[in-house]
């Protein structure tokens, strides 16, 4: 699951609440969260994009 977080959305105390309660079940469940800002998306895609392929990878398994 790939989440990108603005500051917009997190300003809110209770929100940022909700937010970490949904990565935690969800990591409870296996899952693996990557989080993003707008800053990383705008400023570093490459890395980004090798940090999403690399979680892909790893998912994947040996070949």
């Amino acid at each position: 699951m790939i989440e990108v977080d603005g500051w917009r959305w997190h300003k809110d105390a209770k929100r940022n609440s909700e937010d970490l309660r949904r990565q935690n079940f969800l990591m409870n469940l296996g899952w693996r969260v990557l989080r993003y800002d707008w800053h990383r998306l705008r400023h570093e895609p490459e890395a980004v994009l090798a940090e999403v392929e690399n979680a892909i990878k790893l998912k994947a398994g040996p070949r």
